[in-house]
């Protein structure tokens, strides 16, 4: 295995005294819960509005796990993909860990699970780059959008010659909001994703993570935050019925999974709460963008995840 493509697991890897403990079920349910009563900005606010208030800052505090395998800004990479690893590194079992950023949003919580359940970690994410696999319309695009989509293509084309020697005993497929509407043949490029993962193989599991909230009709979460210090839930999400954005995002991840024969986690009950997703809760700035939560959140909701991963047998 190349250097450059390995993340050696542990906190001082990645900047931080330690990592955050995991809430159990019961904590995390009880504070999403308590979630959308928040009106005033804690004062130990985790990671605090400043510490967010750069691009540089927010990548770093969401999604620092794909450092040396994300190929967005990299040719070299979009032609030979590479694989963050973490987990349990000398571990036989691999689980691959596939989408955009939304992936790589969730690496560092997947890092504590793999620990935990004794798997490597194998995140294979390019930010900005649709994770189906499919030839994708360019009408109406710019040229730079244009670029954008030959960029991923070229990304998904180079894949089987990374998989092939990984041997996934289970490949988890991140969803995202902005695939909508959801283009033609959108399930069977799903289903050709988890194909290419597995090279085919019937025995890896197969497991749809849910679609995490879109903040962007707000501008992003912290700096409405920062212009509502004392009324935090204007810059909340709503979906109230089956028709609201979410909800129906919601629906696709579960009609996906099911056409592709996958198992599906959904996210929202450890985010949202009555059909309301607060930008806090408990004392964690939960999101540090639009839809990217941060790297504290994510390591707290480590034991949910875990659990969730395990009732899918792995």
């Amino acid at each position: 295995m190349k250097t450059s493509h390995r993340l050696l697991c542990g906190v001082a890897a990645i900047g931080l005294a330690s990592p955050i403990s995991p809430g159990t079920p019961s904590q995390v349910a009880a504070a999403v819960k308590a979630s959308i009563s928040i009106q005033v900005i804690p004062s130990d606010l985790t990671p605090s509005l400043q510490a967010v208030s750069t691009q540089a800052a927010n990548y770093n505090a969401a999604q620092i796990y794909m450092k040396g395998c994300d190929a967005y800004n990299s040719s070299s990479l979009q032609a030979h993909p590479a694989a963050c690893f973490s987990g349990d590194l000398i571990s036989k079992r691999t689980v691959i860990l596939y989408g955009d950023s939304n992936a790589g949003n969730w690496a560092p919580a997947a890092d504590l699970v793999g620990r935990s359940l004794g798997f490597r970690l194998a995140l294979i994410a390019m930010s900005g780059c649709t994770a189906g696999i499919m030839s994708y319309p360019t009408k109406n695009l710019t040229g730079p959008q244009i670029q954008r989509v030959k960029n991923c293509e070229e990304w998904h084309s180079r894949l089987p010659a990374l998989t092939k020697s990984l041997h996934p005993i289970a490949v988890l497929f991140v969803s995202a909001g902005w695939v909508w509407p959801t283009p033609v043949g959108w399930n069977a490029a799903v289903a050709k994703a988890f194909k290419v993962l597995s090279l085919g193989n019937p025995r890896a599991k197969r497991v749809v993570l849910g679609t995490t909230p879109d903040f962007n009709y707000v501008g992003g979460v912290p700096p409405c935050l920062a212009s509502q210090p004392t009324s935090v839930q204007r810059c909340d999400v709503t979906y109230p019925t089956a028709t609201s954005f979410y909800a129906e995002i919601q629906a696709r991840d579960r009609t996906v999974a099911t056409a592709v024969k996958a198992g599906l986690i959904p996210v929202a009950q450890w985010l949202c709460s009555s059909r309301r997703c607060s930008p806090i809760i408990k004392n964690f700035l939960v999101y540090v963008d639009d839809d990217h939560f941060s790297l504290t959140y994510g390591q707290w909701l480590a034991g949910v995840f875990g659990a969730a991963l395990k009732k899918q047998g792995i």
